[in-house]
């Protein structure tokens, strides 16, 4: 007996939404996850002097890092997509 399944457009557009984003991530000779993403560069990378990894925000003149530490460059991406308001809805 097949499963029934119900889909919701919207949660699938915030699920295409994020996979995009993170697809788009290329890994610089540093080992950071960087991508261009609405005209700005974003960034993931690990801190320095502890495991954790943050992300910065740079376009322009203007540069916003991330005030929390996340514990894996996933948590970090959530965090970054989240601050961009990536598949919102």
């Amino acid at each position: 007996m097949p499963k029934a399944t119900t889909h919701d457009p919207e949660i699938e557009a915030v699920l295409a939404a994020h996979a995009e984003f993170a697809d788009g991530f290329r890994r610089s000779r540093r080992g950071n996850l960087w991508r261009n993403f609405q005209g700005q560069t974003v960034t993931i990378f690990k801190r320095t002097g502890d495991d954790f990894y943050g992300w910065c925000i740079a376009g322009g003149d203007e540069r916003r890092f991330s005030s929390g530490a996340y514990e894996t460059e996933a948590d970090a991406m959530d965090a970054l997509a989240s601050e961009l308001g990536v598949g919102e809805f």
